[in-house]
């Protein structure tokens, strides 16, 4: 516990804010978000998700049975969401951005977790 509060006190003293805050909670576009609720509920209709192959940094250690996230995998739909959010991230950050990455859907269930991480300063400045 320890190490992921010095990691995070790390990060906000050294990462610049794009905004007063540091983050912020905004509506996505209601096109987006039908695609991805498409998306979503394809995936567990399929009745097969696999679980996220997580990094094993990202894996928590306990006492109680730890599930991992499913994943639903949407390599085509993520690049095109990517695309449909940078000009409101742009905004948002009053910055113009590249986009790096775009995973894919995580379902959390009944005893899944995301651990501690600190995402990559030079590649998740939006997140």
């Amino acid at each position: 516990k320890y190490e992921g509060w010095s990691s995070t006190v790390h990060a906000a003293l050294i990462c610049p804010n794009f905004t007063e805050h540091g983050w912020a909670v905004t509506r996505a576009p209601e096109h987006v978000v039908d695609m991805l609720t498409r998306s979503l509920r394809s995936g567990l209709d399929s009745g097969y998700l696999p679980e996220e192959e997580a990094p094993t940094e990202y894996l928590i250690q306990s006492e109680f049975p730890v599930q991992k996230p499913l994943f639903i995998k949407q390599d085509e739909l993520n690049y095109w969401v990517l695309h449909e959010l940078r000009p409101q991230h742009e905004v948002w950050g009053g910055t113009k951005l590249t986009g790096s990455a775009a995973y894919g859907l995580r379902v959390y269930r009944n005893k899944s977790v995301l651990g501690m991480h600190l995402d990559q300063s030079d590649t998740h400045v939006v997140s």
